[in-house]
């Protein structure tokens, strides 16, 4: 198969989708640094959105921004097999969710959960689906991955942007459909809505509190 390794500066220049492509291609080719390189620069693309999902559950910005570099580390390392920009984003993000319950572990702390944001247009995260108590900030993060881990590939990109990322519900159906255009019913914003009640219900059911 012929392929040729990019420069940083041309990698940086291209849209996700040719990105991750290049990132295939890369690894069929056993260009294994190529596509670990490629990789590098698609999550540092993501660096405030990791930051974001993360501040979601860590105590600082500071901590958020700790395990987020080690996201990128990580990610840079690993095996990454996928085909596409959403699988490529649900990959970092499963490694983020790791990383934070690690450093949770390591620290054996806890932490009680933020009050129940209430509407689901104002919900960003896991926050919103949970009333204070006193399960543990690794407890938690098993809770949303379990629960993550059950939805479909679309539906685990409208917990990504709409939930984590913090994208508004259309822009999260754009960016869905954009993802997934063989979607057999498009994804609506209305469906948006759904998808992040039943999340939260889910995983308030995860967590104990129903």
């Amino acid at each position: 198969m012929s392929f040729r390794e990019m420069k940083d500066y041309e990698l940086a220049g291209l849209p996700d989708e040719e990105l991750i492509a290049y990132v295939v291609r890369a690894r069929k080719a056993g260009a294994l640094d190529a596509a670990r390189t490629g990789l590098g620069v698609f999550c540092h693309r993501r660096w405030d959105d990791l930051v974001a999902r993360a501040l979601v559950k860590m105590p600082s910005k500071s901590d958020a921004e700790d395990v987020a570099a080690q996201t990128v580390r990580d990610v840079f390392r690993a095996a990454f097999d996928g085909q596409s920009v959403g699988e490529a984003v649900r990959f970092m993000q499963r490694v983020l969710a790791r990383r934070i319950a690690d450093w949770y572990e390591a620290r054996k702390q806890t932490e009680a959960l933020p009050e129940d944001a209430g509407d689901d247009e104002e919900w960003h995260g896991y926050d919103a689906a949970v009333t204070p108590d006193e399960t543990g900030g690794v407890d938690a993060a098993d809770a949303v991955e379990r629960v993550y881990e059950r939805l479909s590939s679309s539906h685990q990109e409208v917990v990504d942007d709409f939930g984590f990322a913090g994208y508004g519900a259309k822009k999260t159906a754009e960016r869905v459909n954009k993802s997934f255009p063989d979607l057999d019913t498009p994804m609506s914003e209305q469906n948006v809505h759904k998808i992040a009640s039943r999340f939260r219900q889910d995983l308030r059911g995860e967590l104990g509190l129903d």
